[in-house]
């Protein structure tokens, strides 16, 4: 297993992700590479960070962090197009990409939101110290434990 941080010169390895996740009407990660492609979305913003689990060459997992798109507030970042292919699911890749997001990116933060309808994933956010909230645009939310010193 080896997690890399994804940028434009390796985004391309997400297009068999995508073919997956589109075979499962998820959109998200075809569109994560189209807007890295057209510049709307390229995860270089102040605390931003995409990563992606490659084993055997293959891409796959992928997480990512932005500034929240839906909120005009710069200190809140939003859990981005988390997906992993169907045969590694359950073993912890998204777990791991998580922990390293909430662990190493969040110090441009004092929360974190994001949006899921299904209730597997609700419950995965959860274990990991996310709140249900009910927001426009957002159904979880991270407070960021803010720094004593």
């Amino acid at each position: 297993m080896n997690m890399v941080q994804i940028n434009k010169d390796t985004v391309s390895l997400l297009q068999p992700l995508a073919q997956e996740a589109l075979s499962e009407n998820y959109h998200f990660i075809q569109r994560t590479i189209d807007q890295w492609l057209d510049g709307s979305n390229d995860f270089s913003k102040k605390g931003e960070v995409f990563y992606a689990i490659i084993e055997d060459e293959i891409v796959v997992s992928v997480g990512g962090l932005n500034v929240d798109p839906y909120l005009n507030e710069p200190t809140t970042g939003r859990i981005r197009h988390v997906y992993t292919k169907i045969e590694y699911r359950r073993k912890g890749y998204s777990k791991r990409i998580l922990q390293k997001i909430l662990q190493d990116h969040t110090s441009s933060f004092q929360r974190i939101r994001l949006s899921t309808n299904n209730p597997i994933a609700a419950r995965f956010y959860e274990s990991l110290g996310f709140r249900r909230v009910e927001e426009e645009k957002a159904t979880h939310q991270y407070l960021v434990p803010s720094n004593p010193f």
